[in-house]
């Protein structure tokens, strides 16, 4: 063609069937997108082409990207979530020292209004800025402390969460529930990854660690233990047959607490405390008194049991009352210690949180609705929360 010559549209298709097809190349596999780095997408290269040298441009790609992983994702020693509000395990911060100094809340400097109905559990995050709240409209929530927002909520319960546990590490939870089934939740994901169905209504819960096995309580008086890997009921506690009529009333199972391997005690709703040995699975000690909750102090080796208006130390072996009954006025929720055990605090009916030693007493907050759950970070002003019967939690400071 000398350029004076138009080509027709004719002479065109006819040139272009004249030329070989060309086969697409292959790309290589996009790479699984759930791994940290195994993502290739558009860039991944074509099978069977290699590039032997790296140009100065590939070099400095490689290194930009890199930095942005690093800062993002996981990374070799130092795991650390995509959140913000999840902290590396070697962050400086987790490095907490319980203070000396009897440290009382005297305000509330948040509050979380999302649930509908009763607080039944309230959480906080050891180790990342986070507190989980469960409550009897069915729902669990994941509450952001730094950013003071909702992060996250936990549905797929048909009645009340009756008690919620989180493991050890913080990167799952598990619920009971009213509707009998016990299961088992990713915090940042917020997907249900166990899921056991125990054909009772569940009123507690008690755990050592969440990837083995859990302990149950029942409105039938049994404590059931449930293998969270093969979500198989291993054992239950043997009891005598009731009615259905008076379960609920005296015979259900209100609070529950792991001893060790081999023991556990819990309450029942008529007010008394049995200790189970979990080798047989038989009752061998029981305590009759007006007891609801029951805490462990860790400091003094000893069981916290909680009556309506005392709270009693026991012995972890024998039940054996190790020191005078502390007066507790309208107790409505499990006691909390401090690590050495010299502080205790306990929510009230009457809307009142108490820190008390062995000197000294002091109360905070409003007269008001009945507190139901609580807990406490020692030796931190504003590491305090508390959930209330109208399904209100607050942060106190």
């Amino acid at each position: 063609m000398d350029g004076r010559h138009e080509m027709s549209e004719e002479e065109y298709k006819r040139l272009r069937k004249s030329q070989p097809k060309k086969k697409k190349v292959p790309r290589e596999d996009f790479g699984d997108p759930s791994e940290i780095g195994g993502f290739k997408g558009p860039w991944s290269r074509f099978v069977g082409i290699c590039e032997d040298t790296k140009t100065p441009r590939d070099v400095k790609e490689e290194y930009s990207l890199k930095k942005i992983v690093n800062k993002h994702c996981l990374t070799a020693g130092k795991e650390r979530s995509r959140s913000s509000y999840f902290l590396s395990m070697k962050d400086p911060s987790l490095g907490r020292v319980p203070s000396k100094k009897f440290l009382v809340p005297k305000s509330n400097v948040m509050l979380f209004h999302d649930h509908k109905d009763m607080v039944s559990s309230a959480i906080l995050f050891r180790k990342h800025k986070l507190f989980l709240s469960s409550g009897f409209d069915g729902k669990a929530y994941l509450y952001n402390l730094k950013d003071r927002e909702l992060v996250t909520t936990y549905m797929g319960h048909s009645k009340g969460v009756s008690s919620a546990i989180v493991s050890e590490c913080e990167s799952k939870f598990s619920t009971v529930s009213f509707d009998g089934f016990l299961k088992g939740w990713d915090v940042e994901t917020g997907r249900c990854n166990t899921k056991v169905d125990l054909d009772c209504p569940l009123t507690c819960q008690t755990s050592e660690a969440l990837d083995k096995a859990i302990f149950v309580g029942g409105i039938d008086g049994r404590v059931r233990t449930v293998d969270m890997r093969s979500r198989a009921v291993l054992d239950a506690m043997i009891e005598e047959r009731i009615s259905e009529k008076d379960a609920f009333k005296t015979f259900s199972i209100r609070d529950i607490l792991t001893i060790n391997d081999s023991s556990l005690v819990f309450t029942r709703r008529e007010g008394s405390l049995h200790y189970l040995d979990l080798r047989n699975n038989q009752i061998v000690k029981s305590l009759r008194n007006s007891y609801s909750f029951v805490g462990f102090s860790h400091g003094k080796n000893a069981i916290m049991a909680t009556g309506q208006d005392e709270i009693v130390l026991l012995d972890a072996h024998t039940l054996e009352k190790k020191e005078e009954e502390i007066k507790a006025p309208e107790c409505s929720t499990p006691a909390k210690a401090s690590e050495d055990g010299g502080i205790l605090c306990y929510g009230s009916s009457k809307g009142l949180v108490s820190f008390f030693t062995s000197k000294s007493t002091a109360s905070f907050g409003s007269a008001g609705e009945m507190i139901t759950a609580v807990d406490w970070i020692d030796g931190s002003s504003s590491s305090f929360i508390s959930g209330d019967i109208l399904g209100n939690v607050k942060i106190w400071e």
